[in-house]
């Protein structure tokens, strides 16, 4: 940019830069969970921060954890009802692979006749898709 004259101040400051990275890394690694892998899951980060180690680099990503952590309480948060559904959504996904008790009123008036139809579809070859283990 400074050989074509452009006047970026944004490039020269670590903390945007620092911002930048975390972007990078948050919208490339897209499986990343919170304490599961630590700074390593932010490479770009890591590599924004130079060579700030130990406490110096904890102290430099502190508020991208903070971040990150706050982004996983609010997804849980919002999702939590579809999370007490995931039985009933795995049937409808893949019902040969669903518990055999997922299907619970209000979905179904007789829960025990529910179960023994899933018991008979779980046993059903035919109807199962190619390639799928018995």
């Amino acid at each position: 940019m400074e050989e074509k004259g452009k006047d970026y101040p944004e490039l020269s400051d670590p903390k945007w830069i620092m911002d930048l990275a975390f972007l990078v890394d948050m919208l490339s690694s897209g499986q990343t969970e919170p304490g599961s892998a630590g700074i390593s899951a932010f490479p770009s980060l890591l590599k924004a921060s130079g060579q700030a180690t130990g406490a110096t680099l904890k102290k430099q990503t502190a508020p991208y954890a903070t971040l990150v952590e706050a982004l996983h309480e609010n997804f849980a948060s919002r999702f939590h009802d579809l999370q007490l559904k995931r039985s009933q959504i795995t049937f409808l996904v893949d019902p040969f692979n669903a518990e055999t008790d997922c299907l619970k009123a209000p979905l179904v008036t007789d829960e025990a006749v529910a179960e023994l139809e899933m018991i008979k579809l779980s046993e059903e070859d035919r109807l199962k898709p190619e390639g799928r283990d018995p």
